[in-house]
């Protein structure tokens, strides 16, 4: 099919009549290289899926260094960490052997008294863009969006069915708790997905 067909055919999607699942669905649980799934589905049936990194950890300032662990509890033994400093709309970290990162912030500061909170990007040195989110509750949200692929969903009676540009139409059987979501193809293993409360990475 010439690709100007196959774009007018993801360009016709039908507003779906049960929109329990618009928004952003990250994957619970993450493969190999902290490896996991995003799901966005839009009010007008289109949806956006994209392997991503999704890495969540506490962060504390500590006497200029930015100290990071897998949790609170570990964090609290952490005591070295690069050297941060913020500058206006500028991040720069500094390790002990001099190298440097600089990030630069998406949208506006959120708080004047703690610059850190809000989204940051920077070239991860893989080649994408990353994304950081510090949170005023100290928690440190990375994803590191891969490749992605859209198309137009439907949902009726408890099954998803998608039809993406590059793979075949797959149904799924969905089963929403509040905002848990739980897919399963077939007999294969169920995939779980947590909404995000905010859309706040670019995914493609």
């Amino acid at each position: 099919m010439p690709l100007a067909a196959v774009l007018l055919a993801f360009a016709a999607c039908v507003a779906p009549a049960d929109r329990s699942l618009v928004g952003l669905w990250e994957s619970t649980v993450q493969g190999q290289g902290s490896v996991g799934h995003a799901l966005e589905f839009k009010a007008d049936g289109s949806f956006l899926s994209s392997f991503t990194i999704i890495i969540q950890l506490a962060y504390k300032l500590d006497r200029g260094q930015l100290l990071t662990a897998d949790d609170e509890a570990a964090l609290k033994k952490e005591t070295d960490g690069p050297r941060i400093e913020i500058q206006g709309d500028v991040l720069t970290l500094t390790d002990a052997k001099g190298a440097t990162i600089r990030k630069e912030r998406v949208g506006r500061m959120e708080d004047p008294s703690r610059p850190i909170v809000g989204v940051w990007r920077y070239k991860h040195d893989t080649g994408p863009m990353a994304y950081e989110r510090y949170t005023a509750a100290g928690l440190l949200l990375f994803r590191l969006p891969m490749s992605s692929n859209t198309g137009c969903y439907s949902l009726s009676a408890g099954t998803l069915t998608v039809d993406a540009e590059r793979t075949r139409r797959a149904t799924f059987a969905s089963r929403l708790e509040g905002e848990a979501l739980t897919l399963r193809r077939d007999d294969k293993e169920p995939n779980s997905y947590r909404r995000a409360q905010t859309i706040w990475y670019p995914r493609e």
